[in-house]
């Protein structure tokens, strides 16, 4: 019975390492590494990488949230880090600027080809 007992806290402890890992991988997805530009902290292998990653895991351990670790990372080293930046007032030009482009472009050429049709 105590080995039973045993092993069920073994596959408990195991089940809640991988669980921990993934939710790490996830969270690193959507991080940026300021080394190696334009690479998730997930494929990369640099030293800060792997500091993040670490930290990440330190972070979830203690119990804290994606939100969180997202939010402690952002205050640290800026916007930036985040693949997905949030809407805010000083990045909606970001957002909007490729809409406005398209538009643009699209009346442009819908004025060219009225004035070519009249011709």
């Amino acid at each position: 019975m105590l080995l039973f007992s045993n092993i069920c806290s073994a596959n408990q402890e195991v089940n809640k390492s991988d669980l921990i890992l993934n939710e790490v991988n996830q969270i690193s997805k959507n991080i940026r590494c300021l080394v190696c530009r334009n690479e998730t902290v997930e494929s990369s292998n640099s030293q800060f990488a792997i500091d993040v990653r670490r930290m990440i895991k330190a972070k979830l351990l203690e119990g804290k949230n994606k939100d969180y670790i997202y939010k402690f990372l952002q205050s640290r080293y800026g916007d930036y880090i985040l693949f997905e930046p949030p809407i805010q007032i000083n990045t909606l030009m970001l957002w909007l600027m490729p809409f406005f482009c398209l538009l643009f472009g699209l009346m442009f050429f819908i004025f060219k080809y009225v004035k070519l049709r009249r011709k």
